[in-house]
C-alpha cells in the first residue's frame, strides 16, 4: 500500500506529486542520496533501489491543521524513496523506519530560509491534537541540532480509517537550496537521531554549486 502520508494531510515540507512544468529550472546537481547511502543508516535496503521524482511543490496544512493546502512551488526539486531488494521485506508491514528524502531548489538563500522557516512556523501553529472529520493530527515542534543555515521540524502522529503513523520531517537549508528528510513509522515513534542522521545524508547530497 503506498504510505498514506505521502498522499494526505499532516506534513507543512512535503513534496507534490505533480513534476516540474515546462520551463522551470534545472534540477542538475540536485543530489539525492543512493540506496546504498541510505543503507548504511537502514541495513534492510542492501541492495535495494531508489526511485526518483521531479518533485517541488511544498505544502502546508490549513488552519483546521489538518486539511492541506499549498504553500510553496519550489523552482526546481527532485524527491527519492526507497525500495528493498525483495518486497516482502518492505520496511513498513514490519514496523520499521521509511525514509523519504527531497531536495529543493529556490531563487535565493534567501527565499530557502523562508521555506525552512515555514517548516517551524506550522509545527508552532498547530501544535497540539486536532480532529477533522474523523481524521486526527497531532504535531509538536522537533528541536534539532546544529545542521545546514537554518533548520526546522517536527513530530507528528496521523490516525485515519487507513490506519496511525507516526512521523519525523526535518528540514535544513544551505544557499538557495534546501534538504528535506522524512522518516515515518507505522507502528512506534520515530528517533530524532535518525531523523537528523537522515538530513544529514540528504544536505551531504545536495550538491548544489549555487549552495555554497
Amino acid at each position: 500500500m503506498l504510505p498514506r502520508l505521502l498522499l494526505l494531510v499532516l506534513l507543512s515540507l512535503v513534496v507534490g506529486a505533480a513534476p516540474p512544468a515546462a520551463g522551470t529550472a534545472s534540477t542538475a546537481g540536485l543530489g539525492l542520496p543512493g540506496v546504498d547511502a541510505v543503507a548504511r543508516l537502514y541495513p534492510v535496503y542492501e541492495g535495494g533501489q531508489e526511485r526518483v521524482s521531479g518533485y517541488r511543490r511544498v505544502f502546508a496544512t490549513g488552519a483546521d491543521c489538518v486539511t492541506t493546502e499549498a504553500l510553496l512551488v519550489a523552482p526546481a526539486g527532485r524527491t527519492a524513496d526507497y525500495l528493498t531488494a525483495r518486497l516482502a521485506d518492505e520496511p513498513y508491514g514490519h514496523g520499521l523506519d521509511v525514509p523519504h528524502v527531497a531536495a529543493l531548489r529556490f531563487d535565493s538563500a534567501d527565499a530557502a530560509r523562508t521555506a525552512v522557516a515555514e517548516v517551524r512556523s506550522y509545527a508552532e501553529r498547530c501544535r497540539g491534537r486536532h480532529r477533522v472529520r474523523g481524521e486526527v493530527n497531532r504535531v509538536g515542534p522537533l528541536p534539532l541540532p546544529p545542521v545546514g543555515t537554518a533548520r526546522a521540524g517536527f513530530v507528528g502522529f496521523h490516525r485515519s480509517s487507513y490506519g496511525a503513523e507516526h512521523l519525523m520531517v526535518t528540514a535544513a537549508s544551505r544557499g538557495r537550496s534546501v534538504a528535506v528528510g522524512l522518516l515515518f513509522n507505522a507502528r512506534r515513534p520515530v528517533d530524532r537521531d535518525d531523523a537528523v542522521a537522515l538530513l544529514r545524508l540528504q544536505l551531504a547530497a545536495l550538491g548544489d554549486p549555487g549552495a555554497r
